[in-house]
C-alpha cells in the first residue's frame, strides 16, 4: 500500500511539473510567433519602455530592437518553445498513462 501511495504521488508530481513546463513552452512559443509576425509592435513597446532608463541601457535596448535581431530572436524562441512544448506534452502523456516510450523520450531530453 505504501509503495502504491509513493508511486501515485510521484506520478502526479510529474504531471504537475510537466503541465507547468507545457504552459511555459506554449508561452515562449506564443511570444516567438508574436515577434515573428509583428516586429513593429515590439519595437514600439521597447521605445515606450525606455523612457525611465539610463543612457547605457537605452543603447543596449536600441541594439536589440533592430528588426534583424528581433527576427533571429523570434525564430530561436519559436524553436525553443516548440521543443519545450513537445517534450513536456510527451512527459505529461507518459506520466498520466504510464507510457514507457514517452517517459523515456522525456527523461532522455531533460
Amino acid at each position: 500500500m505504501v509503495a502504491d501511495c509513493g508511486a501515485t504521488v510521484a506520478k502526479y508530481l510529474l504531471c504537475v511539473f510537466n503541465f507547468i513546463f507545457f504552459v511555459i513552452g506554449a508561452s515562449v512559443l506564443c511570444v516567438g510567433v508574436w515577434l515573428a509576425a509583428d516586429k513593429n509592435s515590439f519595437i514600439q513597446v521597447t521605445k515606450l519602455s525606455t523612457a525611465l532608463l539610463d543612457d547605457e541601457t537605452k543603447l543596449v535596448v536600441k541594439e536589440f530592437s533592430e528588426p534583424d535581431v528581433i527576427e533571429q530572436a523570434a525564430y530561436v524562441l519559436i524553436a525553443l518553445g516548440a521543443f519545450i512544448f513537445i517534450i513536456s506534452f510527451l512527459g505529461y502523456c507518459g506520466a498520466i498513462k504510464v507510457f514507457i516510450f514517452h517517459l523515456f523520450i522525456h527523461f532522455f531530453h531533460f
